[in-house]
């Protein structure tokens, strides 16, 4: 379901809801002992509450959004949702090496992706992101090419 971390991801579901015929919407937030979180167990920092919301404590521990904001329900209601998927974009890089070290070396792969994140956040991109190395069906990262 989907998780509102932002007043942009807000603005995004509530042109969402403009669109629909429906007035409430499971947003995937709940209350757990530990306090409102996401169906994806991410702790919910950002509100956008109606006001006089959350009042239904332990008797409505589910959250639905309307394009006023959002409310406490009892979880039991049949409803439509909204849902999100995480985006997901693969970057190939080319790497040359004059062969004074190892591409393969663990160190030396960690190295390159601190140097790319700062890279990354130097230039702007300063939402999350992960940074990995996908291994060859030969077991290595870098096929090393030679001469």
């Amino acid at each position: 379901m989907a998780t509102i971390e932002t007043v942009e991801d807000g603005a995004s579901v509530r042109k969402i809801l403009l669109q629909s015929t429906y007035t409430w919407t499971w947003i995937g937030l709940y209350l757990d002992l530990r306090g409102w979180k996401w169906s994806d167990q991410s702790k919910a920092s950002f509100r956008m509450w109606m006001s006089g919301e959350p009042n239904g404590g332990a008797g409505e521990p589910c959250a639905v959004g309307s394009v006023n904001g959002w409310n406490d329900v009892r979880c039991i209601d049949k409803r439509p949702f909204i849902c999100s998927v995480p985006i997901t974009r693969l970057l190939k890089v080319e790497l040359k090496s004059d062969g004074s070290v190892d591409l393969n070396d663990p160190s030396v792969q960690e190295t390159l992706l601190n140097q790319m994140a700062k890279r990354m956040r130097d230039h702007g991109i300063n939402q999350l992101f992960r940074l990995r190395w996908r291994t060859q069906p030969n077991g290595k990262v870098f096929n090393l090419k030679t001469g």
